[in-house]
This record gives C-alpha cells, structure tokens and sequence, in this order.
C-alpha cells in the first residue's frame, strides 16, 4: 500500500540523518551510506532469480542477456531517477510464459509490444483514463488466476521426483513465512538458492567458477505475431497501468515529494527501455511498487543503489555468464517450484485476500469468473 504522509529518512550512520550528512557535506563521503545503498539494491533481487530461472528453463531466454540488459536497465534508471526506482520482471507476462512454457520469440515479441503500446497510450495523454477504465475486481482476478497458475506448474514440476511431497510443504512454509515471518522472507528465499548451489556442485551440475567473456549482446532477436503475444500484452497491460506506473508514482510522492516525478515520466521509462531490451533478448520488466517498497525497507535511498545492482548485474554477464548460465540451466525444478510459491502467496496475500471485504457481491463474481 502507498505510503501515507512523508516517511521518515531515518538514521544513516553514527546517528546523523540525511539532512544532517547534506549540511555537512558528508553524505557522499560516508561508508554507512554507500553500505545502506548497496544493501538496499538487493531488496528485489529474489524475485528477479525466481523469473531469471524460471524464463531461462521454460521460455528459452539467454540467460545472459537478461543479465546484461537488466543490468544495463538499471544502470539508465538510476543515473535518470535518481530515486531506488526497481526494474523488475513484467510477472503478469512471466507467470504465464513459465507456467505454459511460450516461446522466446513470443514473449520478446510481447515485451516489444506492449513498450510501444505503453508509449503510443502515453503520448496521446490516454493513460489516466486507462487507468480508470480497468476495475479493481478485473485486476485482482488476473492476479488470482496468476497465482493459481503458477501453483499448478509448481505441482507439475514436482511429479515424478524425490520431493513429492514437495508442494504440501511448501504451502507450509509459505504459510509459516506470511504470517509468522514477514521481515525474513527474503532470507528465506536466498537461502533455498544456496541449497540448490550445493545440491548443483554436489551432483557435479557446475563447472568451477572461472572469468571467461561473454558477447554476442547486441544480437537482434527475432520477433512474431500471434495470439499468444496479444493474450500477453493484454494481460500485462492492466497489471503496469495499475501497480508499475500510478502506484510508483504515488509512492514516490511519498518518499521523494522534492522530486516531482510524474506517472507519465515512468510510462515513458517502462515503455522505452522494453522497447530496447526486449529487441536484444532482453526479459519484459517494468517499475514496481512494491520492489520500491522493498528496496526502501532494505536502505536504498537514492539512485545510486540502483546502479550498484546494475554494475553487478553487467560485469556478471560480461564476465561470469557462464556461470549463470550452468545455474539457470541446471538448477533443481523440484526447488523452483518451492520458489513459485513465493511469488503466489504474496499475490494472494497481497492482492486478493486484504481486499475482498472492500469489494461487492458483483465485483467478486466477476474475480471468480476471471480465474
């Protein structure tokens, strides 16, 4: 939810304030600081794995790729910003890519559409009234038929292995996580993916880790038309329009009133750099709210955090690609399901179950017949 009033800044360091370290001059010279940041860069970072993996093994997408020009992405974002705006995966178009396994032609050709759709609707001033024409019951009925998709693929991808069991467990501890551990969910995250680290070196699934340079980044990808990259696109759309344009825009409000930054401005971000990525094999992403929120939590405080995380993300394409490539490839899909349930509690969490005393008998039909 947007933040209500000016949240405070709290404390960065032996106790001074930003304001403080600003009058001083000092912000830029404090360790505290740049540890705060670099901190707060990886507040979103589990959910951008879950669909690393998850497009990589069902979707075809060069892992790489999506290193290099997510990394890219952040890096233009946070120099442009200069808030901890996240660049984070399109989940609407993710979910059903990895949950029915769509083509990478398919899902770039998406992401290539729906960047120019997102800049034609700005540029004729229509996005207001989009934003209005979609009724919260039809969006939070995409967000529950998601959720449940992803369950399903989740059950699937454990028939037939060791950890049958697998998807009763795992609605356990998500259970456990959301309501019990709410501030550690992310350390929960992290930690299922140095199980499968161990688990990949222990079957002999990776190689050791060696610099080696990767290129072939600015190879353009072929692009289609279909059914299927329309079904994304209008799938996607409500989802952007609602939680990674206006939300943002509320929320910075929120955070950084002194910036003034305005729906249309991250309209125009979103829809510029899918339009670039996508065409190079880059994964759909847009701006969320709730990767802001996020990495705000962790102590991201200006833009800088952002481009920390794209630094990384960009000298690991460049110079450890095939690493990422043996773990995206190679890692246990009994364990991505594990990861699939994240993502589809906090949805329903989230989305669905805080919000059904607010709605009408109508408005939850119409959500049941959307799922």
């Amino acid at each position: 939810m947007p933040f209500r009033g000016k949240p405070s800044w709290g404390l960065i360091g032996n106790g001074l304030t930003s304001q403080n370290l600003e009058r001083n001059g000092l912000l830029k010279k404090s360790f505290s600081f740049y540890v705060s940041e670099f901190s707060g860069s990886l507040g979103d970072l589990p959910l951008f794995f879950i669909f690393f993996v998850g497009l990589t093994q069902f979707s075809n997408l060069n892992p790489i790729n999506i290193l290099f020009w997510s990394g890219l992405a952040h890096i233009i974002v946070g120099f442009v910003f200069k808030v901890p705006l996240p660049y984070q995966p399109m989940k609407g178009m993710g979910l059903v890519a990895i949950a029915q396994g769509v083509s990478e032609a398919e899902l770039l050709s998406a992401g290539v559409l729906i960047g120019l759709t997102i800049l034609i609707f700005n540029a004729l001033g229509i996005f207001k009234k989009l934003y209005t024409f979609f009724p919260e019951a039809v969006i939070r009925g995409i967000q529950l038929g998601l959720a449940f998709m992803l369950l399903a693929k989740a059950h699937e991808l454990t028939l037939g292995a060791h950890l049958a069991i697998l998807p009763i467990v795992s609605l356990v501890c998500i259970v456990v996580l959301i309501l019990r551990f709410k501030k550690y969910h992310t350390l929960w995250v992290l930690g299922i993916f140095g199980i499968s680290l161990i688990y990949m070196f222990w079957e002999g699934l990776l190689n050791e880790p060696s610099l080696s340079f990767s290129g072939g980044f600015f190879k353009w990808h072929t692009l289609t038309c279909s059914e299927t990259v329309l079904s994304l696109v209008l799938i996607q759309l409500p989802l952007t329009t609602a939680n990674s344009i206006f939300s943002p825009a509320l929320l910075l409000q929120d955070m950084f009133p002194e910036k003034k930054i305005k729906a249309s401005t991250i309209a125009t971000s979103v829809g510029a750099i899918n339009l670039l990525t996508c065409l190079f094999g880059g994964m759909p992403a847009c701006h969320g709210a709730g990767g802001l929120a996020a990495q705000y939590r962790c102590g991201a405080r200006s833009g800088l955090s952002v481009i920390m995380l794209g630094i990384i993300k960009l000298l690991s394409a460049v110079f450890l690609g095939g690493l990422f490539l043996q773990v995206a490839q190679n890692f246990p899909r009994p364990l991505l399901a594990l990861l699939f349930i994240f993502p589809m509690g906090c949805q329903i969490k989230l989305y669905i179950f805080q919000s059904l005393h607010i709605m009408s008998t109508a408005q939850f039909v119409m959500l049941v017949h959307l799922t």
